[in-house]
């Protein structure tokens, strides 16, 4: 008896589009890096405030090096299995000329989705006020020109950073809501001496200039993991929430950082052929894990508007 589903190997072509396709307002992979590891599961050091200290390392003759006592407590990560897949008609495929290009639009369109989940679960750790502790609301409303404190409280949030971990904080992320309303301050525009036309373009090239590389966050999904006629509601993810923080960018497991991903597994692509249904899926798989490596290199502004 003939099985239903085939399996073929994941796809080199599929995979490779997939990591290459980039969606403009995602903010996961900047808040928390991904790296590739070799085991599924494994330890990783989460700091805390008393991360750095001062040695006296001089010796006297024939004394061993002084040692350094790393300031981590040690935790356990492991890499969970997400998969998304899209149905494709053997119908579909035959009115087409060119097959692969339905296949290419079939992984963008998972892609979307597995980024929009791993946004959400980036979302629970940077943007909880219980998980990073150095949480305020903004001093004065963004969207009012004469009062808002947009510079005001990100400087305040570096210094914060700086103070708690010893790290000078390089990254910010902004909804797109927020940065339109913090370009027109008076307080923005006095700093930096600033004449522009409300670019975004010109917000960035601000925030590069007090040291944060910047990315506008847009991120909007239903409510709930699965919509329904009843239930239609959709939100912007970080609604008018700025984040602050210290990255590394490429880390490893021992490093100091707001937050990183390692995985196993990550935009892999396989096409399954189902004989029954007279279709193939697309299929994307990541094994990968969200960590928080030390809340202190993060500040999160909130109440911005």
């Amino acid at each position: 008896m003939a099985t239903d589903l085939h399996l073929v190997k994941p796809s080199t072509y599929l995979s490779n589009f997939a990591t290459a396709y980039r969606v403009e307002d995602n903010v996961a992979d900047f808040i928390a890096p991904p790296f590739k590891v070799n085991k599924q599961s494994y330890k990783y050091l989460v700091y805390g405030k008393d991360n750095f200290r001062m040695y006296d390392n001089k010796v006297s003759r024939r004394e061993k090096s002084k040692e350094i006592i790393t300031q981590a407590d040690e935790a356990t990560y492991t890499c969970e299995t997400y998969k998304l897949a899209k149905f494709i008609h053997d119908d579909d495929y035959s009115v087409i000329d060119d097959s692969i290009r339905l296949d290419e639009k079939s992984a963008m369109d998972v892609k979307d989705g597995m980024i929009l989940a791993r946004e959400k679960r980036i979302y629970d750790i940077a943007g909880s006020a219980s998980v990073v502790t150095q949480t305020v609301n903004a001093a004065g409303d963004w969207d009012t020109a004469a009062s808002g404190t947009p510079v005001a409280d990100i400087l305040t949030g570096i210094k914060t950073i700086y103070e708690s971990t010893g790290k000078k904080a390089n990254r910010i992320v902004m909804p797109f809501t927020v940065a339109i309303e913090a370009i027109k301050t008076d307080e923005w525009k006095d700093y930096f001496k600033y004449t522009g036309s409300n670019s975004i373009w010109d917000l960035l090239a601000g925030l590069r200039n007090i040291g944060l590389d910047g990315r506008i966050a847009g991120a909007q999904g239903l409510s709930t993991y699965q919509g329904a006629a009843s239930d239609p509601t959709s939100e912007i993810l970080w609604s008018d929430s700025v984040l602050v923080y210290y990255c590394e960018p490429t880390p490893t497991l021992q490093s100091q950082s707001f937050m990183y991903s390692p995985f196993i597994e990550k935009d892999t692509v396989r096409k399954i052929r189902d004989e029954r249904e007279e279709g193939t899926y697309i299929e994307m798989k990541e094994i990968i894990d969200e960590l928080l490596v030390n809340a202190s290199c993060a500040y999160l502004i909130t109440n911005t508007l």
